[in-house]
């Protein structure tokens, strides 16, 4: 599986684009609660999501909003292994609930070049969902996705706030994926999140043998301690078969551990 990954992935890195048009999306049909609900968060920017990405938007922000963080800002974030950040749209009504200001997020991806059955990337989508949440802030903030590899990205400064939403922590789940057998490091990949994160690391895991995994790479590469664990069980929005384990790392250094909580 590993070779054929390989293949395939530069295969897929090659190839030109299959869909001249922007993606788009547009809601047809929804659940009365559901859109109810995405109008009053995202108001008219709703209708431009369909039911499965309201969905999975408001997912995000139910379980972001579990959270306590305090930080006195949060001007630069990543969003390492975005895929296709449909759910852009919900971390950003999250980050700008915090209220701390004008902030700048990337999602970023390695393997941003999968293709869907409508012959669209996962480029395409992020971008379409990035447009739709800048339309959505309608502020200085800025939200943007890049194609990359973490583990060879320089950051010109450090991140305040970086987000690694369900990693893939054991090798099956990565192979699985499509992603390139090279790719699979969680040790490197999370020794640079905590090198490059000036205050705090936010991670969600499918369940509780992902999360001990997680917590022992944290406290294998040092430099921190965990704020917050926190599992959610359901939500309203998106049956899940497992818990979601949502851990809080926090930087020995950072605003975050010099203020009595």
């Amino acid at each position: 599986m590993g070779f054929a990954n390989d293949l395939l992935f530069e295969v897929r890195k090659s190839l030109p684009a299959l869909r001249r048009k922007p993606y788009e999306e547009i809601l047809k049909a929804c659940d009365p609660l559901i859109l109810d609900e995405a109008l009053k968060v995202f108001g008219s920017h709703s209708l431009k999501c369909e039911e499965k990405s309201l969905r999975l938007n408001l997912f995000y922000l139910y379980c972001l909003s579990q959270i306590d963080l305090p930080l006195k800002s949060i001007r630069r974030v990543m969003d390492l292994g975005s895929q296709d950040f449909r759910y852009a749209l919900g971390l950003s009504a999250w980050l700008r609930n915090l209220g701390l200001g004008a902030f700048y997020l990337s999602g970023m991806e390695m393997d941003a070049h999968q293709i869907y059955f409508d012959l669209y990337t996962r480029k395409d989508v992020a971008e379409s969902f990035a447009r739709l949440s800048n339309e959505f802030l309608e502020t200085k903030s800025v939200v943007d996705y890049q194609v990359g590899d973490w583990l060879q990205y320089e950051s010109p400064r450090q991140i305040d706030l970086i987000f690694m939403f369900f990693p893939f922590l054991f090798k099956d789940l990565h192979e699985r994926a499509g992603l390139p057998s090279w790719g699979f490091n969680p040790e490197d990949f999370y020794r640079r999140a905590i090198g490059k994160s000036s205050n705090a690391i936010v991670l969600f895991h499918q369940g509780e043998e992902e999360k001990k995994e997680s917590l022992r790479l944290l406290h294998k590469m040092g430099g921190g301690e965990i704020l917050q664990e926190i599992r959610v069980e359901n939500n309203p929005f998106m049956k899940r078969k497992f818990p979601t384990e949502i851990l809080i790392w926090i930087k020995e250094s950072s605003e975050v551990n010099q203020r009595p909580l």
